[in-house]
């Protein structure tokens, strides 16, 4: 093979060969130099110590024996198969060309490639061809071989002719001489193979193929997080979500997908809130999906319903939808006084360099990792689940297509058809199922992930997240050792002794994250509920009037909630009629509503009715017997309103009675009976024993007389 050395050493002649070894003099020459340019220092000292055993070789008398000496110090560097004849073939080579051409022939396929790895400029030329496509390494390969074809002057190695000049030891090919390189034929090292691995690395590829901010996410080394000796309640994640299926949603002309805001505890994984709608379709045919400012439901839901720990938490959400405003810090900061942040993570947008187009600022993923990665198990958990249009790691279902189409060839059929037969489109089973029930799928996904215990959760362990278990028999269900607690004291000895004995199995499980939210929740505090309308604010609040009948006709058109709210609050004051409030339902506590009057002044909670079950028994219909309960309370409040006008009643009915009673029986049978009743209250008081019967009756009563007759 022929030496890839750029410069050619003069070959020895006969007589040098011939020479003893004491001729061959190793001398910093140009050619060693380049020799070990080209190779690593072991390749090199195998190359110079095959020379060396070349010169002893030829000078030897004895063949044989100088054979068997060369083959000694050369099996110690790893080279085999010495003999004569292939000594003497090396020798004939090393004439032609050099010491270069006793490199292996392995090593010199390598030795090209190796000189152009320290090759900066042609580097730099080939790093800026791989980058400036951003698909594929290959197209940029054909664009060097062409340049090179052209005749181009490439960084670093010149035109085709200095390659070719290079390649064959400094002789320069004759004029009119074609270019020999192509793709097929590439120069030594300029395979694409080769050039491949001498390519940016995957960071630079990546950044200068799509930006430094994909980057640095695929290819920048995470920082470690853990969640050991985080407080229940101290932090919390917060995120949207798209699922990969549609669903049929009232209102809509077409199905949609479904989008979610969602709330983690970092230290139990416990998703603690939800709020999830289908996509809504506009009239003016714009969607809407979840609005930035629904945040404050989450936040404010948080605080008063489920509760932060006692220090205060950090709520880790994004700047894009799960955001935070100069609104919503001013209402925590008010109420916490710093002891509830909104965090937002680092922005990802700086450009490739200074001065060059950067990308859209976005947040970094991995600051909510632990509920990005929570997302990625509900989607695998609802990838059996109807209406799935891909997405995400999953391509679309070409049966998607046919789906959507059969969908809406059923809408239009059943909207020509409403008027003659109304209510039809409810009746129909449309491809995709509606979101009433999708919703029915993702609590049942939810459960069962909550429910796990062959989770890999980091830090649980050492968060204290384990149990005990024993069961007295192979085969037996594994019961709790709190079980034990249960048990009188005497009994529960014995138990522990047997398990600790080995004479009852034993094992030691993983919580799963329900049982962990449920053994750390009760050190949370929550806020008072005047806290959740601030958070909420005026932009969530609505105009409402109280009706005739003592309650508030509720409407959020935007969250689609519609309720009734009993005009009391929870404090006993009644709301009169025709009251104009501000009022507050939060989709994720639909409960209560928080009201103002109408110029914001905090009023306090009122109960929202629930419906019950129609033909239900009301004993034991909970949503029933609440009803029935703040019904009575409103004919209880009007009765007061009401008892002026008894009280006047009553006193005209008594008048007119003691009148007619003077006028026909000549005494007040009333007065009478008043004055006996005083009597009595008198002699009890001073514990006296009537003298006679008649001292506490009075007179005997007038017989019954028929006024008719009279």
């Amino acid at each position: 093979m022929q030496a890839p050395c750029t410069e050619s050493a003069e070959a020895p002649s006969a007589a040098a060969v011939a020479a003893p070894r004491a001729a061959v003099a190793w001398t910093p020459s140009d050619d060693v130099r380049r020799l070990h340019e080209l190779l690593p220092p072991g390749e090199a000292a195998k190359v110079k110590a095959l020379a060396e055993g070349i010169a002893l070789f030829l000078a030897a008398g004895d063949k044989a024996e100088a054979v068997r000496a060369v083959s000694a110090r050369l099996a110690a560097l790893g080279v085999r198969g010495v003999s004569a004849p292939s000594l003497y073939r090396k020798a004939a080579a090393w004439r032609r060309g050099g010491i270069c051409a006793l490199v292996d022939g392995r090593a010199a396929r390598k030795a090209p490639a190796l000189a152009l790895s320290g090759n900066r400029e042609f580097l730099a030329h080939w790093h800026d061809l791989v980058s400036g496509n951003r698909r594929a390494t290959r197209p940029a390969w054909s664009a060097l071989i062409a340049q090179l074809r052209a005749g181009e002057s490439i960084p670093g190695v010149g035109d085709w002719r200095d390659v070719w000049a290079a390649e064959n030891g400094g002789y320069r090919p004759p004029e009119g001489m074609p270019c020999p390189y192509a793709e097929s034929s590439p120069p030594r090292g300029w395979s694409l193979r080769h050039l491949s691995r001498l390519g940016p690395d995957a960071f630079a590829l990546e950044a200068s193929r799509h930006g430094r901010m994909a980057a640095t996410l695929a290819h920048a080394p995470a920082v470690p997080l853990t969640r050991v000796g985080l407080a229940c309640g101290a932090v919390w994640q917060l995120d949207d979500m798209w699922y990969e299926q549609k669903v049929a949603y009232e209102g809509n002309r077409h199905a949609q997908r479904v989008v979610e805001f969602a709330l983690m505890d970092a230290l139990t994984g416990h998703v603690a809130l939800r709020l999830m709608k289908p996509v809504r379709e506009r009239e003016d045919g714009s969607r809407e999906t979840l609005r930035s400012r629904w945040t404050r439901y989450v936040v404010a839901a948080l605080v008063c319903g489920v509760g932060i720990a006692p220090e205060g938490c950090l709520i880790m959400g994004e700047h894009g939808t799960a955001a935070s405003d100069p609104e919503l810090d001013a209402a925590l900061a008010e109420a916490f006084g710093g002891r509830v942040r909104f965090g937002a993570g680092s922005i990802l947008s700086a450009p490739l360099g200074a001065g060059l187009w950067g990308g859209r600022p976005k947040g970094n993923p991995r600051y909510k990792g632990r509920l990005e990665g929570f997302h990625a198990l509900i989607k695998n958990e609802l990838g059996g689940a109807p209406g799935s249009i891909g997405g995400g790691r999953g391509a679309e279902p070409e049966e998607a297509y046919g789906m959507e189409a059969a969908d809406e060839r059923l809408r239009r059929l059943a909207a020509a058809l409403e008027p003659a037969r109304p209510g039809i489109l409810s009746r129909l089973r449309l491809p995709f199922v509606p979101f009433d029930d999708f919703c029915r799928l993702v609590e049942e996904a939810y459960a069962r992930i909550e429910a796990r215990t062959d989770h890999d959760l980091e830090g649980w362990e050492k968060c204290g997240f384990v149990t005990g278990e024993w069961r007295p028999a192979s085969g037996s269900p594994w019961l709790p050792m709190s079980d034990l607690d249960r048990m009188s004291p005497e009994k529960a000895r014995a138990f522990r002794s047997l398990i600790e004995g080995g004479e009852f199995d034993y094992r030691t499980r993983r919580l799963s994250r329900a049982e962990a939210w449920a053994r750390c929740r009760g050190s949370l505090v929550k806020a008072d509920p005047f806290v959740g309308a601030r958070i909420m604010g005026d932009a969530l609040a609505r105009e409402c009037v109280v009706g005739a009948r003592r309650t508030i006709d509720f409407r959020d058109p935007d969250t689609d909630v519609r309720c009734t709210v009993y005009a009391g609050l929870e404090d006993g004051r009644e709301l009169a009629p025709g009251t104009r409030l501000r009022v507050w339902v939060n989709p994720l506590d639909s409960g209560r509503a928080l009201v103002a009057d109408s110029e914001g002044r905090w009023l306090g909670v009122a109960p929202v009715m629930q419906a019950g079950v129609l033909g239900g028994d009301p004993e034991s219909d909970e949503a029933t017997r609440r009803n029935l309960g703040l019904r009575q309370r409103a004919l209880a409040e009007e009765d007061r309103r009401l008892s002026p006008i008894v009280a006047a009643r009553r006193r005209r009915e008594a008048e007119a009675a003691r009148h007619n009673a003077l006028e026909l029986l000549g005494r007040d049978p009333a007065e009478e009976a008043a004055a006996a009743e005083a009597r009595r209250e008198s002699l009890a008081a001073a514990r006296v024993r009537p003298a006679s019967l008649d001292e506490l009756t009075g007179p005997a009563p007038v017989p019954e007389t028929d006024f008719a007759a009279v």
